[in-house]
This record gives C-alpha cells, structure tokens and sequence, in this order.
C-alpha cells in the first residue's frame, strides 16, 4: 500500500513539473505575443488585437470596450490581419 502511494505521489510530481514547464514556455509565447502587438501602428487596430488575441475577449466586449458595433471591430481586425499576408 505504500509503494503504491510512493508511486501516485512520483507521477504527480511528474505532472506537476510537465505543468510548469507548460505553463512558462505560455508565458514566453505570450510576451513574444505582446511585443508584436505593441508593433502594430494604428492605436485602434492594436487594442482590438490585444483585446482579442492577448485578452482573448468576444467581439460584443470588444465593441463596448472601445465603443464600436461589434462587427465593426470584427470587420477592421480581419481587414488588418488581411492586409498582413
């Protein structure tokens, strides 16, 4: 019984570290993220983006944030990411 216990408590632990490991390289990714968004010119095309790709808020949000129908945020974030390619 306490080798088995011995053992859950290994694979947690196991688990735990694959977490953390997870979790920071989500962080690194995530100022990676960031630095590209502070790039972006236009004032109002970089909060639309931060507020949806960093954020991750819905467009209802976005457009009460910003005070714009939601589909017109929608409409100038894929215009902008449209023009990118």
């Amino acid at each position: 019984m306490q080798l088995r216990n011995i053992r859950k408590v290994y694979y947690i632990n196991k688990e735990v570290e694959l977490l953390e490991e997870s979790l920071q390289k989500a962080y690194q990714e995530r100022e990676q993220l960031e630095k590209l968004v502070e790039k972006i010119q236009d004032p109002e095309i970089r909060v639309i983006v931060r507020l949806r790709c960093i954020n991750n808020v819905g467009w209802q949000e976005i457009g009460e944030e910003i005070g714009m129908d939601r589909r017109t945020a929608s409409r100038k974030y894929y215009d902008f990411f449209g023009k990118q390619e």
